[in-house]
């Protein structure tokens, strides 16, 4: 019986790989060999924890949000962010003497204070933040500073649409973030023994992570270690109303170009790619399609 000779070429074999990894992705996770026996790559072993802990698909279309999101209680509390130093922690004093003092010489048309031989000296020595003014103003004078804090905060995140963000059709706001990974080779302790990457991250991390970054390129390492080896960077898409609007105004003080996310937040991941050279050079990993994971 003759036995028919199939010769096939490298593109060939490229092709038959590719149609058995397509199959292998038909409703379940990636195949890779994380029994202990080997040591892949790190990233091998995120993308593994990644699809356990999200699912393929889409974040649902919302082209109005950044409108709907800017009620004028937030718009409130970003104006007030904007007297805040870092995470909104600290209270820039000299900044909101200067604000508060030209909003009080804007305003002598009505009487501000409930105690008319009050002064914005006197006053600054008193408070600890914006807030802390109402206790001396007259009912029309809190309603007038009370206005002044929402355009204040509308002028502001008008100011972040329009010079900051990057919003697709949707109405979803870009985002990135870079993560540092361990070496290849590196083994995770504890008490039960040594365990892989990716029984560490299934141990200490239950989402993706809530800083981001608004600006390409801005998603960076900031603390390395000495198991630092391999670097890769999540690109996606993330809903307005899932960003923590009061830390990210706050942040931009520092030059951070963070996009602070809330805890419950949900991330569009788009793209995955390596950035190290030990982890494999400029991959990109994978992904199936568009992922959603939380933070």
């Amino acid at each position: 019986m003759l036995k028919q000779v199939i010769q096939l070429t490298e593109q060939d074999l490229r092709n038959i790989v590719s149609e058995v990894i397509d199959e292998l992705h038909q409703g379940q996770q990636l195949m890779l060999p994380f029994d202990g026996n080997s040591e892949p790559y790190n990233w091998m072993q995120y993308m593994e924890w990644l699809e356990e802990h999200g699912k393929y698909g889409t974040l649902p279309s919302q082209p109005d949000a950044m409108e709907k999101v800017m009620t004028n209680g937030m718009l409130m509390e970003v104006g007030e962010s904007t007297f805040f130093y870092g995470t909104g922690e600290e209270f820039d004093s000299d900044y909101f003497y200067e604000i508060f003092n030209g909003f009080v010489k804007e305003n002598q048309d009505v009487q501000l204070f409930n105690n008319p031989q009050e002064t914005v000296d006197g006053i600054m020595e008193q408070i600890d933040s914006p807030n802390d003014v109402l206790y001396y103003l007259t009912p029309d004078g809190t309603n007038r500073w009370m206005a002044f804090i929402v355009q204040r905060g509308k002028e502001t995140m008008d100011y972040w649409v329009n010079n900051r963000l990057e919003i697709n059709g949707d109405g979803l706001i870009y985002c990135e973030r870079m993560i540092a990974m361990e070496k290849a080779n590196d083994r995770y302790h504890s008490e039960e023994g040594n365990m892989d990457y990716y029984q560490m991250l299934n141990d200490q991390y239950n989402g993706i992570g809530v800083y981001w970054s608004y600006a390409h390129g801005g998603g960076n390492v900031y603390f390395y270690n000495a198991h630092h080896g391999q670097d890769i960077l999540v690109k996606g898409w993330v809903s307005p109303y899932d960003v923590d609007w009061i830390a990210t105004v706050s942040l931009e003080s520092m030059d951070e170009q963070e996009l602070r996310l809330n805890h419950d937040a949900k991330v569009q991941i788009d793209e995955i790619t390596t950035c190290s050279e030990e982890a494999g050079g400029n991959i990109r990993l994978p992904l199936k399609g568009s992922f959603i994971i939380g933070v």
